[in-house]
């Protein structure tokens, strides 16, 4: 993001902005291949929301979970 804003949009001096989530997810081996998939979308949709509530030229990085940070 740091790298992206310094870049000027041709024609005009205004800068980019741009806002990141990013988020790790811990593959499991009893998850089915399309959970896992939808795990890893939910969680990168959650870090964009956060880094869009921070305001623009936000980022916003989630750790992965893991098996021992779960609560039944």
């Amino acid at each position: 993001r740091k790298v992206i804003a310094g870049v000027k949009v041709p024609g005009t001096e205004s800068p980019i902005s741009m806002t990141v989530g990013v988020a790790g997810a811990v593959i499991q081996k009893e998850y089915d291949p399309i959970d896992i998939v939808t795990e890893v979308i939910n969680r990168a949709e959650q870090a964009l929301d956060v880094a869009q509530s921070q305001g623009p030229n936000s980022a916003h990085a989630m750790a992965p979970i893991t098996e021992s940070a779960e609560v039944a």
